[in-house]
């Protein structure tokens, strides 16, 4: 019983870290400073939202990608830490949480769709690398 509440305590703190608050709303807002928002964007408005994403440059865009990456990172690195009994189970766990999160983002956000198949597959590619360098660890 310990070893299943690890594992979900270093899930919950990894979220907290990476996507919650830390790591991801660091980069972003970084982000936002160099590519700032119009003063009159209305996130509430579908079609400002729309044109706002087509008009963003490749730069902005990318820099989300930036912040997803190395939140994904740190919070995988996060639950593997923290769970030490099964640290791939607790980065795949995190992995896809965090990718349901991210699925969430380009469905509410009109993002291109070459962005979308990018930031999908180099999320599970972080994950799945992350999680294959845990497993070395614990075998030795």
């Amino acid at each position: 019983m310990a070893a299943k509440f690890r594992i979900a305590l270093a899930v919950v703190i990894a979220l907290v870290i990476a996507s919650a608050s830390v790591v991801v709303w660091c980069i972003e807002t970084l982000g936002h400073m160099i590519y700032p928002p119009g003063r009159d964007l209305d996130l509430h408005d579908a079609e400002q939202v729309k044109a706002y994403m087509a008009a963003l440059p490749p730069g902005a865009i990318l820099g989300v990608l930036v912040g997803w990456l190395a939140g994904v990172f740190v919070g995988c690195k996060t639950a593997c830490k923290i769970s030490k009994v099964s640290p791939r189970t607790a980065c795949g766990i995190f992995g896809g949480l965090f990718l349901a999160e991210v699925v969430s983002m380009l469905i509410m956000f009109p993002h291109p769709m070459w962005f979308a198949a990018l930031s999908m597959v180099t999320v599970i590619g972080v994950v799945v690398l992350v999680a294959k360098r845990a497993d070395v660890r614990v075998a030795k």
